[in-house]
């Protein structure tokens, strides 16, 4: 791999870090507030905010050099999301119920996010060296 390919890819690992982290910042810790609006005024509008990722704007060729390890880790942090988002947007369940299983799914979601910064952090690691490698 060139100097280049190694620097692409040291961007897509650091844009993929940063967006899961603001990503999992927004639905852990704006929590009380966006189930506090659902609760009182019934919209589901704010969670257009809430859910924003760049993930969705990735290109297969930005996936493919990573490992497929961070593959799958990816998918399962952004596919937890997915499911909160898609649940929020659809349920008819009554504010105390969504809640309790938002507390829930919100355990798993830091379980995964946790795994995925993992994978970054060792392919950013990876990526820095092996790029002053090729640069030497």
């Amino acid at each position: 791999m060139s100097v280049s390919e190694f620097e692409t890819k040291k961007s897509v690992l650091t844009i993929l870090k940063l967006d899961s982290k603001r990503l999992y910042e927004r639905v852990v810790e704006r929590r009380k507030e966006y189930m506090a609006t659902f609760a009182v005024k019934r919209t589901r509008e704010h969670f257009k905010e809430v859910f924003f990722s760049r993930y969705d704007s990735i290109t297969f060729t930005d996936l493919k050099i990573l490992s497929p390890e961070l593959i799958g880790c990816l998918d399962n942090f952004y596919g937890f999301v997915e499911e909160l988002k898609w649940y929020l947007m659809s349920t008819e369940d009554m504010p105390a119920t969504v809640e309790d299983k938002t507390g829930r799914d919100i355990k798993e979601l830091k379980n995964s996010y946790d795994t995925l910064v993992l994978y970054l952090e060792a392919e950013l690691d990876v990526s820095s060296v092996k790029s002053a490698e090729v640069a030497s």
